[in-house]
C-alpha cells in the first residue's frame, strides 16, 4: 500500500505542486511529477499503476506509470481548442 501526496515543489508555496508516493509502512517519500512543468491529478489504476493528467493552459496530456517502479511516461498529448 502506498499514499500519494502533493507538496510544494523546493518547499516555495508559490511553485507547483508535486506529487510524491511513500510506502504506507513508512520510509522516504519518492517524487513522481519532477520532471513534469504543469500541475497534476493522480488516480490510481486497478493494476497498480498510476495515471495523472496535467494542464498548462494550451496543451492536457495524460502520463501513466507502469506499478511503483516503473518510470512515468507521456501516454498522450494534445493541444486544447
Amino acid at each position: 500500500r502506498w499514499i500519494a501526496f502533493g507538496s510544494p515543489r523546493d518547499g516555495v508555496p508559490a511553485n507547483l505542486r508535486d506529487l510524491h508516493l511513500v510506502a504506507a509502512t513508512g520510509g522516504a517519500p519518492r517524487n513522481v511529477s519532477r520532471t513534469l512543468d504543469r500541475p497534476v491529478s493522480p488516480t490510481w489504476l486497478a493494476d497498480g499503476a498510476m495515471l495523472w493528467t496535467g494542464n498548462d493552459g494550451t496543451r492536457v496530456s495524460l502520463w501513466r506509470a507502469p506499478g511503483l517502479a516503473g518510470r512515468c511516461r507521456l501516454t498522450r498529448s494534445r493541444t486544447r481548442r
